[in-house]
């Protein structure tokens, strides 16, 4: 195999159009996002989802991030007992709507690098039974990762979390920037903050 074929075949790869996948329904995602390369954007149909958990990684590039988003911005929307987790390198979440999520943790980014979460809503979301399970939780050396021109309204535990733990410290250099916290009403003595940095003594 000679370098002029190795070197037309690097071109023909970088050449290669970013796809746009297209998803009926949240079960799919996941398989979509195995199978994307870096630049491609997976469309999740607009609809009610209830009871849904979604859990993928994806590697993109700085250059070429993996995106899902919603097909219309605030029209995918999840409900009940519903939690998204994703990691990975370079993917982007955006446009999602949570509307009385409730459960713990509804949003996960699990050893996520250089991942950005940005324009979904949250509307009286959490657990029913703990002021403290945030909604959005960094955790497992995330780094890197952004979290922004997020709405969160009526909040009934901790809104956005990064973990710092003795078995969990390697979260770093993240961003919560530029979000939106409205109505959020006292239901215990402790917890229910907007944000939180670190738990307990360590």
């Amino acid at each position: 195999m000679n370098l002029r074929f190795l070197l037309s075949s690097a071109l023909f790869c970088a050449l290669l159009p970013a796809a746009e996948i297209r998803v009926a329904t949240p079960t799919g995602v996941p398989a979509a996002m195995a199978k994307t390369k870096p630049g491609d954007v997976v469309v999740l149909a607009d609809g009610l989802y209830t009871d849904t958990k979604l859990s993928f990684q994806a590697e993109g590039t700085a250059e070429k991030p993996v995106v899902l988003r919603a097909q219309t911005p605030g029209q995918v929307r999840f409900t009940g007992k519903s939690q998204l987790t994703f990691g990975g390198s370079y993917v982007h979440v955006r446009g999602l709507v949570f509307d009385q999520a409730w459960g713990s943790f509804i949003v996960v980014l699990s050893g996520a690098k250089h991942c950005v979460l940005s324009d979904c809503a949250f509307i009286e979301c959490g657990s029913p039974t703990s002021s403290y399970p945030p909604l959005v939780y960094l955790s497992k050396g995330t780094q890197h990762s952004l979290v922004t021109r997020c709405y969160m309204r009526g909040n009934l535990s901790i809104g956005m979390s990064i973990a710092i733990r003795r078995n969990d410290w390697a979260n770093t250099h993240n961003t919560f920037s530029w979000n939106y916290y409205k109505d959020i009403k006292r239901r215990a003595s402790n917890a229910q903050e907007a944000l939180q940095i670190g738990q307990g003594g360590f």
